[in-house]
């Protein structure tokens, strides 16, 4: 399947928000609740169900592509993690193979190994994907049952684990995988894949720029909520929402202004390297950030408060300090970026020539999917006719994807009503631009 070249941009753009909060910027922290968010997001407008025959194939499939890139490169990084830390076997066993219990195996998110912080997102998103999987199963019996449509009860079900997410972070406990966060990803998963079944209605809503504002509004909401709570940190990985309704709507004011803007930047190639191989830059950055943070706090700026700046005003003091190691913070931060992408890229190709423990990468085609462009479908053939893709005008599209909607499997994208019954998807050809 080709490539979606915003989708590849809008995941690049999303890896240098993480990259960045993951170094020393100022206002980092203000946006912890919305690049998380925005891969769930992707994830969910990347699901086809036509992929998968039942639950054992994509759980057979995801492993592939996300356990086994998980556990090659988590092994390898504490590996290396050990060697740099031998006292740790003077301490026990137990001090030693702790991050590889709790972090590698169990998924817990811990700072044991600080370089593992960002594996957990991998399991988290398995997990999001295998729900989801069970809830499309589920949603689409009910809706056989009651004779109603299957979106609908997909959405019931995705808020009410999405509630009992937030009821069950009250009580502080994590879970193994980041099950915990899952319940509350899976709001996010699941808006992806309804815009993905929806395309040119959700393309649409990028063209209405009354929306900035009402967005513009949720996003400082949600930036409010983090401010006004305890320790600051509000977001997925932290599983701390301080008030659950002003979380998701900060996140999905960010996500919107986000995705508003990506369709209305140019392509930049390192920005679409960065996105094509997210994977290996979340699993790789840490090194590369973590001891530029610690520069920043432990080196340049070792005691703020005590630093010879304006000793006769506090107030003047603290905001010379403050806007000092902001300038400082964001162009150290910019030089790791640019080194994380000198170093990681190589890697990535690398390893796509010589293995295939990761996913995705052997496809580099590029497929254009602009606002507002007719979306392209292949129209029905018999039997097992190669058809060519055909220009199916925004308007027709969505009446078939309503159509197909209300019927029992409302995943299969690729066919009419009157033929979602088939199990296998028609052999197609790529045919030229329209």
């Amino acid at each position: 399947m080709a490539r979606i070249a915003w989708v590849d941009r809008a995941r690049g753009w999303g890896m240098i928000l993480v990259m960045a909060g993951h170094g020393d910027i100022p206002f980092r922290l203000a946006l912890s609740f919305v690049p998380v968010p925005i891969f769930f997001f992707l994830s969910g407008y990347l699901y086809h169900e036509w992929k998968y025959k039942d639950i054992r194939q994509l759980i057979r499939v995801r492993s592939r592509t996300l356990l086994v890139p998980y556990l090659v490169f988590a092994l390898l990084n504490y590996a290396v993690w050990a060697a740099f830390h031998p006292a740790l076997l003077s301490h026990g066993w137990a001090a030693a193979l702790g991050p590889l219990v709790n972090q590698v195996l169990a998924g817990r998110r811990t700072d044991e190994d600080p370089y593992l912080i960002p594996y957990w997102f991998i399991l988290c998103l398995f997990l999001v994907e295998v729900l989801y999987a069970l809830i499309a199963r589920a949603a689409d019996s009910l809706a056989g049952l009651m004779g109603t449509r299957s979106l609908r009860w997909r959405a019931v079900l995705v808020g009410l684990f999405t509630a009992s997410g937030f009821i069950y972070v009250r009580q502080g406990v994590p879970l193994p995988w980041s099950l915990d966060v899952a319940l509350i990803a899976i709001a996010f998963y699941a808006t992806g894949h309804f815009a993905q079944l929806y395309s040119s209605r959700f393309h649409h809503l990028f063209r209405k720029r009354w929306l900035i504002a009402p967005a513009i509004a949720g996003l400082v909401l949600g930036a409010l909520n983090m401010e006004t709570a305890a320790s600051h940190r509000v977001g997925l990985y932290h599983a701390y929402y301080h008030d659950s309704l002003l979380f998701l709507v900060g996140s999905f004011s960010g996500l919107y202004l986000f995705l508003f803007a990506i369709f209305r930047i140019h392509d930049f190639k390192p920005v679409r390297v960065i996105g094509r191989e997210s994977l290996t830059f979340l699993v790789l950055h840490y090194p590369i950030f973590l001891p530029m943070g610690a520069f920043v706090d432990g080196v340049i700026f070792p005691d703020w408060r005590t630093a010879p700046i304006f000793a006769h005003s506090p107030l003047l003091h603290s905001l010379a300090v403050r806007i000092l190691k902001a300038l400082v913070g964001t162009a150290i931060t910019a030089t790791g970026l640019v080194v994380a992408y000198l170093v990681i890229a190589p890697i990535a190709t690398a390893i796509h020539r010589h293995t295939a423990i990761l996913p995705g990468a052997r496809n580099r085609r590029p497929m254009s999917d602009p606002v507002g462009e007719a979306i392209v479908v292949p129209r029905i053939a018999t039997s097992n006719e190669k058809v060519d893709c055909e220009a199916v005008e925004p308007d027709s599209f969505d009446t078939r994807r309503e159509a197909l909607a209300a019927g029992e499997r409302p995943g299969i994208s690729q066919v009419s009503p009157e033929f979602a019954s088939r199990s296998q998807p028609i052999a197609m050809k790529r045919s030229p631009r329209v």
